[in-house]
């Protein structure tokens, strides 16, 4: 009795409000095609419903009473909006679009718009350009073949990246070095993308929600990159407690996720830690130590103050351990031994890297839009080794606080759009120890060994340098006939060489009538700030300036229903790009040495060690076919993408020939002679002409999906090696044959690098989640992948010497002595909750 009296009472408090709520009907359309996007999400913020649109597009919600509310809309793809909307009264039907509105010219309609037939189109992040710019969504790329589960690497197949097999994780984008990229975590940076050997990302996989790569003509919203940018979103909607754990053969992660405040925030938190050390323990060399160990973790929290203001909270973080050492146990068989080379050599080396900000959102409506961000980022670096005459020992840090703000104003409804912001710096370097710097970075064959006339130098480090950069934009959106414009005017200052630049930068589009052809243009000039250790004041050049780069690129966007076809040209520049300089020298310069500084505290024509000399240029021309599926649909999915390149670099650093070692001049005709520039332009180390990347998913059923993945590259160029120098160096007891190089550089190439990878999930579905278990087979067919020369320095040049490096692609087992290939495999559980 007392039960049903409960239940009358809590019907007689709901009714009211039951019959007082008003039918909302949503229609969620696609701006690019017009047409309804079915199963899109959308979500009322202040009561926390969502629903589900029909094929058509079309919802009903319910709303408590008239007034304004935030109203989200999810495309399966990704694509977001979230318009605040006043709601007048029942039956009233809103429309929110989706993405770009290809509108048709605009016309003049003397009749007013009926109340209830108001449509919400928003701007802003997702409105971003076409040209140089690929998106790839979570699902599309957490579980590609071949990557080892992480989804930073599915970047790798997309056009204009060119990436080592196996690699660090580092990429070159459209000829730009490694070093130019920037990686922007929600517009906050972070100090490296991957952990040691490139297996891990220092990101969850599923705090990522997308990934936009701009591979050139970037908006100037960006700025410190020249080559690529790597712009990764992350989740903003946690309906309920979650999370994620996966554990495969060399680390483990786990992410989890609950709202709070009741619904009015959330917060995510993850983190990994690998046990990497103990998997390769047995397969360690007896004499060696190699001993990798890595962490990061991820955390953010969001709070909705009211519908206008919301408050971001975040913790993001890295940090990799490494020690390697070569114990000196002679054999004195050259065919069994280590490299003679690296006989007796030790390093350790940490690095890590942390960063915290604060950001406020204020949304006043659907056309006004401004973020506040207060945030701090640090990088460390710690080193310590000994290579024959090398002993560097150094502890580094380069970090800034900031303060930057962006805003967006749309000023004329789907017409006129303004983006303005800036960013307040204040860098701050700490550098203490001793650095090991090459005498000559020409030199392709450096002895660490040499005491006269030595290869290397080690140089004393104590630097304290705070100085600061400051930055500014201001972008202009039109768009009317199908033309969109975007030009745009970027300003950079550098506080320690005082140098200002402005770089001019912007896109032009066209899409026709029918609103599935594009064509795309874009240019721009692009600066970034040295690497912190280039401009120590004891160590470095102080004087250096930005490197610049510029990008000019054209294509064309074809949409068919699922399927898009792109194909773009493009041609950049480098210029002023921060080389080793064995002859800048300045002339004078207080004594870095804190002991040496008291018999000679000033030193006269001190070597700088690096300078803006290197330039270069890269262009190319990419194709890329990509046939989607929805979000969380059964299908098939991929891409074919296409990159054909040539990069070339030129240091302008004199090179010493034979002729000139030969001869006897005074120091003053010394350095006369190598101000003559006598180098010429070769193709760059990473250089590819024919990158080729075949993506195939196929998600049968709830339970099964399988993948596979094709890559063709062509190898990267060396420099052939003609001889060796007759072993006249002597190790620990044995001959070091040194090779000898050709003049000319990169010259050669090897064959062409291709494998097939596959990869098997199996899912089993719970009413709380999911598990699975996923299996990936790499180098399916068991090729011998070249990668590079090996050089025997325990013996001289010969048919044998150097020998061809294969990557790791194969596993071997010997039975009575014949040896058997297996491809390189992966396994893994992964849990979702």
């Amino acid at each position: 009795m007392k039960a049903r009296l409960k239940l009358i009472v809590l019907l007689a408090l709901l009714a009211p409000a039951t019959l007082s709520a008003l039918d909302v009907r949503i229609v969620v359309k696609d701006g690019r095609t017009g047409q309804g996007v079915a199963d899109a999400q959308i979500i009322v913020l202040e009561t926390k419903e969502k629903y589900f649109a029909d094929e058509k597009g079309e919802a009903t919600i319910k709303i408590p009473a008239a007034g304004f509310f935030t109203i989200r809309a999810i495309s399966p793809s990704g694509e977001i909006v979230q318009p605040r909307i006043q709601i007048t009264g029942p039956n009233q039907q809103l429309t929110i679009i989706l993405g770009e509105i290809k509108e048709a010219p605009p016309k003049l309609d003397p009749t007013p718009q009926k109340v209830g037939e108001e449509g919400v189109n928003v701007t802003g992040k997702r409105d971003r350009q076409k040209i140089s710019r690929y998106q790839v969504r979570l699902d599309e790329i957490k579980r590609l073949p071949g990557q080892f589960g992480e989804a930073l690497r599915g970047l790798e197949t997309l056009p204009g990246v060119n990436a080592p097999p196996f690699g660090n994780g580092e990429i070159v984008v459209r000829g730009a070095n490694e070093n130019a990229n920037t990686y922007l975590v929600d517009n906050l940076p972070i100090g490296y993308a991957f952990h040691f050997a490139g297996l891990n990302s220092v990101l969850h996989n599923d705090i990522i929600k997308s990934i936009d790569l701009y591979t050139g003509a970037y908006p100037v919203t960006y700025g410190n990159a020249t080559g690529g940018v790597i712009a990764i979103d992350t989740i903003d909607e946690v309906p309920k407690f979650g999370g994620n754990a996966t554990f495969s053969l060399w680390s483990a992660q786990a992410l989890f996720k609950a709202p709070f405040a009741d619904g009015a925030g959330y917060w995510i938190g993850s983190g990994r830690a690998s046990y990497l050390d103990r998997t390769l323990k047995p397969y360690i060399p007896e004499g060696a130590r190699f001993i990798p160990r890595y962490w990061d973790g991820q955390f953010k929290a969001m709070y909705r103050i009211n519908p206008e203001h919301q408050l971001y909270f975040y913790t993001l973080g890295a940090k990799d351990t490494f020690v390697a050492k070569i114990d000196n146990r002679p054999t004195w068989d050259p065919t069994s031994e280590f490299d003679p080379r690296f006989v007796g050599a030790s390093i350790a080396f940490d690095r890590a890297f942390h960063t915290e900000a604060i950001r406020h959102v204020w949304s006043p409506g659907t056309r006004v839009s401004n973020e506040l961000t207060v945030l701090y980022h640090n990088n460390i670096r710690y080193i310590d080794g000994t290579l024959g005459a090398i002993r560097a020992k150094q502890k580094q840090e380069d970090g800034y606080a900031a303060l930057k703000d962006d805003f967006n104003w749309e000023a004329m409804k789907d017409h006129v759009f303004f983006d303005a912001g800036f960013e307040a710096r204040q860098f701050r370097y700490k550098s203490t120890g001793q650095t090991t710097v090459a005498v000559n970075p020409n030199n392709p064959s450096p002895d660490p060994y040499k005491t006269e006339n030595p290869d290397f130098v080690n140089v004393p480090v104590q630097d304290m340098q705070k100085t600061s950069y400051n930055s500014g934009y201001l972008m202009t959106t039109l768009k009317a006939y199908g033309v969109e414009l975007k030009p745009g005017l970027r300003a950079d200052y550098f506080g320690l060489t005082k140098q200002t630049v402005v770089d001019p930068r912007g896109t032009l589009s066209y899409t026709f009538p029918w609103k599935t052809t594009t064509l795309l243009s874009g240019a721009g000039v692009y600066h970034r700030v040295p690497d912190a250790g280039t401009y120590s004041k004891t160590s470095g050049n102080p004087d250096l300036y930005l490197e610049r780069a510029e990008h000019y690129g054209g294509g064309i966007e074809q949409i068919i229903d699922t399927w898009t076809l792109k194909a773009e040209v493009y041609r950049h520049y480098f210029t002023d790009i921060v080389v080793s300089d064995p002859y800048i020298t300045t002339p004078v310069k207080a004594n870095p040495d804190p002991f040496g500084k008291y018999s000679q505290p000033i030193l006269l024509n001190a070597p700088q060690f690096y300078s803006n000399d290197g330039n270069g240029f890269s262009e190319g021309f990419e194709i890329y076919i990509k046939k989607s599926k929805p979000e969380g649909k059964n299908g098939f999915y991929g891409w074919i993408s296409y990159t054909w390149s040539r990069t070339l670099r030129n240091n302008h650093q004199h090179v010493i020939y034979d002729d000139e070692r030969r001869q006897i001049f005074s120091a003053d005709e010394a350095r006369v002679i190598r101000q003559y520039d006598n180098t010429k332009d070769h193709f760059a180390d990473f250089d590819r002409t024919h990158i080729v990347n075949v993506v195939l998913g196929w998600k049968i059923s709830r339970e099964w999906q399988v993948g596979a993945r094709w890559k063709y590259m062509t190898s990267q160029p060396y420099t052939p090696i003609v001889g060796d120098d007759g072993g006249r160096q002597i190790q620990n007891g044995r001959y070091v044959f040194n090779p000898l190089y050709s003049p000319l550089t990169n010259s050669g190439r090897l064959n062409p690098y291709h494998r097939l990878d596959i990869r098997v999930d199996r899912f089993q579905n719970y009413p709380w989640g999911y598990g699975n278990v996923f299996v990936e087979v790499l180098n399916v067919y068991l090729r011998d992948n070249p990668v590079n020369l090996d050089w025997n320095a325990a013996r001289p040049a010969s048919r044998t010497n150097p020998t061809i490096q294969n990557d790791f692609g194969t596993l071997e087992s010997s039975t009575d002595g014949k040896k058997t290939k297996f491809p390189l495999f992966n396994f893994g559980i992964e849990v979702q909750f």
